[in-house]
């Protein structure tokens, strides 16, 4: 089931990380020990990635909103080509319920896949092990996030696709066991 598959996905990492922590009503904030807020997480890079269980596609930067049409777009130049050239003819397609996804201009051969799922989908898997890389790494600009998200990308161990993709299986299973609950996973 997995072999043909071919799973994408979009995110947005952020410059700073916003990490805070309430101390308590009897807690001493010294002004030292405060940061100032950075709005919007002092901006941003969105990406659109796709992965296999053979490889991935390389991620593509996403400049604006993404729409249909960008969405299109991606398609046309990025996701059928690589599924080709990773899986062969006749892959299938993985991809969240968002509107832009199955518009008319988005024809491919899809995954059935449940409403509000995100956290089913195995790249959100490999969006967090991305985003704790790059949080160890110095990034002072969109473009040094941008050739920072590359080369991370660029350095996933074919077998991290494959780990997640292969168990997602058992993980529709323990969620429609534990009825939309929460599990292992």
């Amino acid at each position: 089931m997995c072999i043909g598959l071919m799973i994408n996905g979009q995110m947005s990492f952020f410059l700073t990380k916003v990490n805070s922590k309430y101390l308590g009503p009897s807690a001493v904030y010294l002004s030292e020990d405060l940061t100032e807020k950075v709005k919007h997480g002092g901006g941003s890079v969105m990406v659109w990635g796709a992965i296999s269980v053979k490889g991935a596609v390389p991620l593509k930067r996403i400049e604006g909103i993404m729409d249909m049409k960008v969405y299109h777009q991606i398609l046309i130049r990025h996701a059928l080509p690589g599924g080709k050239r990773l899986i062969g003819r006749g892959f299938v397609f993985q991809e969240d319920n968002d509107p832009k996804n199955g518009s008319k201009l988005c024809e491919v051969i899809r995954m059935v896949w449940p409403p509000q799922s995100h956290d089913l989908n195995p790249i959100e898997q490999i969006w967090d092990h991305v985003d704790t890389k790059l949080r160890k790494m110095c990034n002072t600009s969109k473009n040094t996030l941008w050739l920072n998200l590359q080369s991370v990308w660029a350095n996933i161990y074919n077998e991290t696709f494959s780990k997640y993709i292969l168990t997602m299986k058992a993980h529709c299973e323990a969620v429609i066991e534990a009825k939309g609950g929460h599990t292992r996973f």
